[in-house]
């Protein structure tokens, strides 16, 4: 599951509005409506690609969200990917994971021992490598 929307209203991980509307069954009946697919397939790829360009993601609200979590509920890791920024955060309540994207980092959560450690596939030597910032670029 992705994990859009999956957050109530009283939470800080609100489903922006805009987003909402873009995928109402209403909206997009109308929009296949009013223009042709040949027309309205590359408008609609170009309002994805904006917020794809922008880089306004922050990690704060996945991390307070996982903290809180972890010091609710009786449980010590939670591991996910919404905002696909790959990091690990320990809290004294437990630890989160951030898998980040695949496609783009590489990484994926490994459980050994114990442990949980955030690692980066490396294709060319096929193997996992701890996962740093500039591991990601290589």
């Amino acid at each position: 599951m992705h994990g859009d929307g999956r957050f109530g209203r009283s939470d800080d991980l609100l489903r922006p509005f805009f987003h909402g509307l873009l995928r109402s069954k209403y909206f997009v009946k109308f929009f296949q409506a009013m223009l042709p697919p040949e027309i309205g397939i590359p408008v609609m790829k170009k309002f994805s690609g904006f917020s794809k360009m922008k880089d306004h993601r922050t990690p704060v609200p996945l991390d307070k969200h996982a903290k809180r979590v972890l010091g609710e509920k009786d449980i010590d890791v939670i591991i996910m990917g919404h905002d696909h920024i790959p990091r690990v955060e320990t809290f004294s309540e437990g630890t989160y994971i951030n898998l980040g994207t695949f496609f783009y980092h590489k990484t994926v959560a490994l459980y050994n021992n114990g442990e949980y450690q955030l690692v980066r596939w490396r294709a060319s030597d096929k193997e996992f490598v701890p996962f740093t910032e500039s591991s990601a670029q290589k």
